[in-house]
């Protein structure tokens, strides 16, 4: 049989695949979010006037996690981390995955 026969099969399983990962690594509509900036230090300082607070740094280098402070609009914040430089927003929870907790 073909090695091409397989190929549907194969990008079905990747579809698949990455649906996962994107679906698990989804950010909440509300709480924490780990935030991925362009520059870690952008990160630090774009989470207070974005109206939140640094609650941790992630396990992965250059993440920081955040929520909003005195349980402000998540969307206003969200928009204030994007505006600010954050890249990308995740769900904390999904980026540990089976992983122990980081002490």
């Amino acid at each position: 049989m073909p090695l091409s026969a397989f190929l549907p099969a194969a990008a079905l399983g990747v579809a698949g695949l990455a649906g996962g990962v994107i679906a698990g690594l989804w950010p909440p509509a509300h709480g924490p979010v780990a935030v991925l900036p362009a520059a870690f230090a952008a990160a630090v300082t774009a989470v207070e006037p974005a109206g939140g607070q640094v609650t941790a740094a992630a396990a992965l280098p250059g993440l920081v996690v955040a929520q909003p402070a005195n349980g402000d609009d998540d969307a206003t914040f969200r928009a204030g981390l994007r505006a600010a430089g954050g890249v990308l927003l995740l769900d904390p929870a999904g980026l540990a995955g089976c992983a122990p907790p980081v002490p």
